[in-house]
């Protein structure tokens, strides 16, 4: 009796796959060892400097390469099955990192209803939701809510994108002393950060740190962050 080996196939060059060449799959889906070494990770302790309202930034993998185009596939063509691998490379990559166990709540950068209703999920709630549970920490999303539509930050100027997202986010619930994780999947300027930590800094939040999948700018602001 011949044996036919359980394949997978990888999100990210397209392949079937054995399971044993495999960073990560569930049987159906995943991520092979070869396109994981590819990928261009930041300098650990992977800590950059925030912006507006956030302490710090936490992100693991540049947006270049086959991710930028699985992202995409994520994102905007429907391929939410993908969140399972994504959460799982973000969980794994940042699992040395005890301090994120620390805060009060998770929470992702929420989209608005419209954009919320084209798509059919938010791409960074299927991200943080794994994360918080990963890292003990509760979870919501409903405290922050997108009130404003926008015209999408990868269509306009860097100059553009802080005013575009200004008073777009709306925090919803007294938030007095809370320390935040605010999660996304992709950090270009820190706008969208910056204007949802605007919106839960008026309800009292503490401190706001920024956890995203990848990074679009080899930030030079590299530092160390002492727990």
């Amino acid at each position: 009796m011949i044996t036919i080996p359980k394949l997978y196939r990888c999100i990210f060059c397209g392949r079937l796959k054995k399971h044993e060449n495999s960073y990560y799959n569930n049987e159906r889906i995943g991520l092979c060892h070869e396109c994981f070494s590819k990928l261009e990770l930041t300098p650990k302790p992977f800590s950059f400097e925030g912006t507006r309202g956030i302490d710090y930034l936490v992100s693991p993998i540049f947006y270049s390469g086959k991710i930028r185009n699985v992202i995409i596939d994520y994102k905007f063509h429907g391929n939410r099955a993908f969140s399972d691998i994504l959460s799982y490379l973000l969980c794994d990559l940042t699992k040395d990192m005890i301090h994120l166990s620390k805060f009060d709540i998770v929470i992702p950068v929420p989209i608005s209803k419209h954009r919320y209703n084209e798509r059919g999920y938010n791409q960074a709630a299927l991200l943080a939701k794994p994360f918080a549970e990963y890292f003990n920490v509760p979870y919501s999303d409903d405290i922050l809510l997108k009130i404003k539509e926008t015209k999408r930050q990868s269509r306009i100027s860097r100059a553009e994108r802080f005013t575009n997202v200004q008073g777009a986010f709306k925090a919803c619930e007294n938030l007095t002393g809370r320390k935040i994780l605010l999660i996304d999947d992709i950090y270009t300027t820190g706008g969208t950060m910056s204007a949802c930590a605007d919106a839960l800094i008026s309800m009292g939040a503490k401190n706001i740190a920024g956890v995203s999948l990848t990074l679009t700018e080899k930030r030079k602001n590299i530092f160390n962050i002492m727990y």
